[in-house]
């Protein structure tokens, strides 16, 4: 809450006193719940737990500052972005190192389905939505990839990636509540507004991720 929500309010209000032009809100996938259909801008938002109840009131205040404020506000709602210097408690860089530490993969007994999309192509999104923002106020974006993967199939990416001889561990993970099973995007607004669409697939985001967890 002091985060997201308040957080938000105090650079949306810092912003004013500044020639800021483009104020982007990020938003997050968690906001709209669980759904096995990909998500889209106008659909209901119905979040299953407080980071995804906090997120969607920072984007619900987002639109109301973007109706009084003098600056362009877009909101960009990334799914679940992966890559080079992410935290090592996120899954894909756990199962990375327990697979080069030769340790079999930990993963939850739940099918949870997620929409992953490179960091390199979540950061282009940004760097376009800035340059058009005079153009897309008030507007909220999807930035994914419109593809949904279990997580069990990015682990086995992983391990064929790696070359390592370990099998999954399915279960050993503890199952969390309020988990969302399945959440994956529509990228279409964000390909037509935004002229953008994924460059990197699945396997090559991995090998990249997977390099740089080797070098650092």
């Amino acid at each position: 809450v002091d985060s997201n929500i308040n957080g938000t309010v105090n650079l949306l209000h810092a912003a004013q006193n500044t020639d800021c032009g483009v104020f982007i809100n990020t938003g997050s996938c968690f906001e709209y719940g669980s759904s096995n259909s990909a998500f889209k801008e106008e659909d209901a938002l119905n979040p299953v737990n407080v980071y995804g109840v906090t997120k969607a009131s920072s984007t619900l205040l987002s639109q109301v500052f973007s109706r009084q404020s003098k600056f362009s506000l877009v909101t960009l709602r990334p799914f679940t972005v992966y890559g080079p210097g992410e935290d090592e408690r996120r899954f894909v860089s756990t199962i990375i190192r327990q697979c080069l530490e030769k340790k079999n993969p930990t993963l939850t007994s739940e099918r949870i389905i997620r929409d992953y999309i490179y960091i390199n192509d979540v950061v282009n999104a940004y760097i376009i939505a800035v340059s058009q923002g005079e153009n897309l106020s008030g507007q909220i974006i999807n930035i994914s990839t419109g593809k949904g993967t279990a997580l069990i199939d990015v682990a086995k990416a992983i391990i064929r990636l790696t070359n390592a001889k370990v099998i999954p561990d399915i279960g050993s993970f503890p199952s969390r509540k309020g988990e969302v099973l399945s959440l994956v995007g529509d990228p279409a607004k964000a390909e037509k507004l935004l002229n953008w669409k994924v460059k990197y697939s699945l396997d090559e985001g991995l090998i990249n991720t997977i390099s740089w967890i080797k070098e650092n």
